[in-house]
């Protein structure tokens, strides 16, 4: 299998699991390009603010203390994938597909990009990117002993890259997103009731929990070829998510490292990663910042060519994370098993 070939198909690993997974060379051919994925996934979430259930708008509607959030079981199909075209310069080509970018926030876009390979100076490229469903989070999590109502979480933004710097094995990624929250009633059921230590919660201290935002992400990667047979990428990313409300304005550092091995009808990845969140003022409810520690990873194990079909594969995947938040109630947890075939053309 050439090169090209083999990052075609870690490229659809990459939707396996939830890690960025690196670029893939310019197709060697014009025309239409790309591949689709089917499989079904399992596991549970825990969160206090999303719906762990993508598919379903309510969960547990109703909670009676600010502990960390219970486990909900999860199933749902996998249908996922990316359709190219090359131009006949070899150089440029337009790409649709769907990637998520942060599973601890079930955080995935649908992407429209363009690429263009610059001889000595890498590949630029330039996207749009939208959500592809809109996630489903609650008015007000911090509502007690009442039946919770769902609302839609849904972005909207731009990305831009650069693959192979200066013909170097460096690659960044910046990416600008608006998050929008319908109906946003964070903490209003709190407003004249006592914060943690006492002091009452006024409006203008609820107005900082407001979750619209602008979230700005840079992602510098760079890929060591161990063999021909393997490569490890370690990668830094900084987000910086700008809110109306203070209490929920935060940056965050994540380091990340992955290996990959690829031999024969055989593809690995494997990832491990660590960021920590601080966030810009306290919560009015909690006398607290939100300040975050996640940790997780993943493996991903691809067999190409099953029974001598051509272009096919199968897949199994699991994956876990975990943030640990000075604020029980903002803990997050998820563990995912994935399996399913996949097709490249």
């Amino acid at each position: 299998m050439n090169i090209l070939k083999i990052y075609k198909t870690m490229a659809t690993a990459m939707l396996l699991g939830s890690s960025l997974f690196g670029y893939e060379p310019m197709e060697d051919r014009a025309g239409f390009s790309g591949f689709v994925i089917l499989g079904t996934k399992s596991g549970f979430f825990s969160s206090s603010e999303i719906i762990g259930n993508r598919y379903k708008k309510s969960e547990k509607n109703t909670i009676g203390s600010y502990n960390s959030p219970n486990h909900i079981s999860t199933i749902e199909p996998v249908f996922s994938g990316e359709l190219k075209y090359t131009l006949d310069d070899k150089k440029t080509e337009i790409a649709l597909g769907h990637s998520e970018h942060d599973v601890l926030r079930l955080d995935s876009s649908f992407d429209i990009s363009l690429r263009h390979k610059y001889d000595g100076y890498g590949i630029v490229g330039f996207g749009l990117l939208s959500s592809v469903l809109p996630n489903y989070v609650w008015q007000d999590p911090l509502l007690k002993n009442s039946k919770r109502k769902s609302t839609k979480r849904t972005s909207y933004g731009v990305a831009m890259t650069w693959e192979g710097i200066l013909s170097s094995n460096f690659d960044i990624e910046i990416k600008a997103r608006k998050l929008k929250f319908e109906n946003d009633k964070n903490g209003f059921s709190q407003t004249g009731k006592l914060s943690k230590n006492g002091s009452l919660i006024t409006n203008s201290a609820i107005g900082n929990l407001k979750r619209d935002a602008t979230n700005i992400a840079v992602k510098l990667s760079y890929n060591k070829f161990l063999s021909q047979t393997s490569i490890f990428v370690p990668s830094f990313r900084f987000i910086n998510s700008d809110a109306d409300g203070d209490s929920r304005t935060y940056n965050v550092g994540e380091l990340k490292f992955e290996y990959k091995y690829f031999k024969n009808h055989w593809i690995v990845n494997s990832a491990v990663y660590a960021s920590q969140s601080f966030y810009k003022k306290q919560n009015p409810i909690f006398n607290k910042k939100q300040d975050t520690f996640y940790f997780g990873g993943n493996i991903d194990v691809f067999y190409l060519k099953p029974f001598d079909l051509k272009d096919w594969g199968i897949f199994g995947n699991i994956s876990y994370g975990k943030g640990k938040s000075k604020i029980d109630f903002y803990d997050v947890k998820y563990l995912s098993t994935m399996m399913g075939i996949s097709y490249n053309f």
